[in-house]
């Protein structure tokens, strides 16, 4: 059974169905500078613990999900996330790292909630446990993030190292550009 739901973490990440999910961790990545790996995995350890946090929540039944909302809010995340990451770029806010440590864990809230139905229909046909399950999928999602986000933040410290002139403003920009265009086709579509 953990093995199946690891999987299923992993799958919940790693497939273009996750483009709401990956896009989020775009975001996220560019919200960093490259070389502050430890950071980043501090922050993707946080959004994970939101997203568990919810999922286990309603996946329970211990609060009931308006489907319709949340697939409204996921997107909104990243378009938020986004323009703060341009904003705070382009004015040059020194950015607490609680602060935004207490937002992507906010944020990672809403995203578990995206998923809820789909697990609670899974773990309701099962009959077992739901703890063992939800254990195996919240360490497939972290790892499959930690897969995607560790090459991503290396490649770019290496282009840092290697291109010295490179404005590191424009990590900044690619990232939340690209997740801001992804985050507004789920807006509208």
């Amino acid at each position: 059974m953990f093995s199946l739901y690891l999987n299923l973490g992993f799958d919940h990440i790693l497939t273009i169905e996750a483009i709401d999910h990956l896009a989020f961790l775009l975001v996220l990545i560019s919200s960093v500078k490259p070389t502050e790996m430890k950071k980043m995995i501090g922050l993707i350890t946080g959004f994970t613990i939101g997203h568990s946090l919810s999922l286990f929540a309603a996946t329970t039944g211990i609060i009931a999900v308006n489907m319709d909302v949340v697939e409204f809010l996921i997107p909104l995340t990243i378009a938020v996330s986004a323009v703060l990451n341009l904003i705070m770029n382009q004015i040059r806010i020194k950015q607490s790292n609680l602060i935004i440590l207490v937002t992507v864990s906010f944020f990672g809230l809403i995203h578990g909630l995206g998923y809820s139905n789909y697990l609670s229909g899974a773990l309701a046909n099962s009959g077992e446990s739901i703890f063992i399950p939800l254990l195996g999928f919240n360490i497939g999602v972290e790892l499959a993030q930690l897969l995607l986000v560790v090459p991503v933040l290396l490649l770019g410290s290496y282009l840092f190292k290697w291109f010295p002139k490179l404005n590191p403003k424009w990590w900044v920009y690619i990232g939340s550009i690209l997740g801001l265009l992804i985050s507004l086709y789920l807006i509208f579509s």
